[in-house]
């Protein structure tokens, strides 16, 4: 299997590969940006379950999020890509 590549803040289901016993099938990655340098997360279902549920129960505190709206092609660029 080829070397996964992951974006600042989007979630991505990874298989343990180095499970114990009792460990989890699989973990939640997360690369963040800690003040200004990457930073790689690794969570578990139940903690990211946590996380949505105090993110549900303090919605006041979340920042606004900004979506990035993509340029609409021209009609050039649509008709010869």
């Amino acid at each position: 299997m080829g070397i996964m590549k992951a974006l600042i803040g989007h979630i991505t289901k990874v298989k343990n590969l180095n499970r114990k016993t009792n460990a989890n099938h699989h973990y939640y990655s997360i690369w963040t940006m800690d003040e200004g340098k990457p930073t790689p997360l690794l969570i578990t279902n139940t903690e990211l379950d946590s996380l949505k549920q105090r993110a549900d129960k303090n919605k006041v505190d979340l920042p606004l999020l900004q979506v990035p709206i993509p340029r609409k092609k021209s009609f050039f660029e649509r008709l010869f890509g």
